[in-house]
């Protein structure tokens, strides 16, 4: 994951995913994140740091298996919500 410090493209992000208008807490912090092809955005051991808004590209969602294979579950594309539940809860990946 790398940060980057590009207000102008975060502001513009925000605007064009009209994610200000789904929340009325003032002074939220927003970051924009970039996350390479292959890179996991969250896994079991891994605490829940981000609220994330897929604004480009695609992720692929698995189920980690009891033998600890991968199963394809879905795919998210430009405008999901990634981690919600877990953010909200507070609660690791399952």
């Amino acid at each position: 994951m790398e940060r980057l410090n590009q207000p102008e493209a975060l502001q513009n992000a925000l605007k064009k995913n009209n994610i200000l208008e789904m929340f009325d807490t003032p002074n939220l912090e927003f970051r924009l994140l970039r996350f390479r092809k292959g890179e996991y955005l969250a896994s079991p051991e891994m605490e829940p740091e981000y609220l994330l808004f897929l604004i480009r590209g695609s992720v692929q969602i698995y189920n980690l298996m009891e033998d600890s294979s991968l199963a394809p579950v879905g795919v998210q594309r430009p405008g999901a919500i990634l981690g919600d539940i877990e953010f909200i809860t507070n609660q690791p990946t399952l």
